[in-house]
């Protein structure tokens, strides 16, 4: 994760296909059998799609696009996003900037 001025356009690109073309381009060439199974398409988006913080801009905005091809696609297959976040585990005390965090 990088602040927007330290984001080359390779890492760019790099995000990007990984977070949106490729769910794209499988979406696109497996959907003809997705059809004819009735099967289903899970995307895997973020909570860093509506709520991010300081130099996820690359990934946030990557993390839009399954998001939108979900609710977008009218694709005759059940559509999915699963957005996860991040989780405070006992083991990690101090994951979240929060007055609950231990020092």
């Amino acid at each position: 994760m990088k602040p927007l001025e330290d984001t080359s356009s390779t890492d760019w690109d790099l995000v990007m296909s990984t977070n949106v073309t490729a769910p794209f381009c499988l979406i696109r060439e497996f959907l003809p059998e997705l059809k004819a199974a009735r099967g289903s398409i899970v995307n895997v988006s973020s909570i860093h799609a509506n709520l991010t913080k300081p130099g996820f801009v690359a990934y946030a905005t990557s993390k839009v696009g399954p998001s939108h091809l979900t609710y977008r696609l009218l694709t005759g297959v059940r559509l999915s996003a699963a957005a996860a976040g991040q989780h405070l585990q006992s083991h990690w005390p101090c994951a979240l900037d929060d007055a609950r965090c231990v020092r």
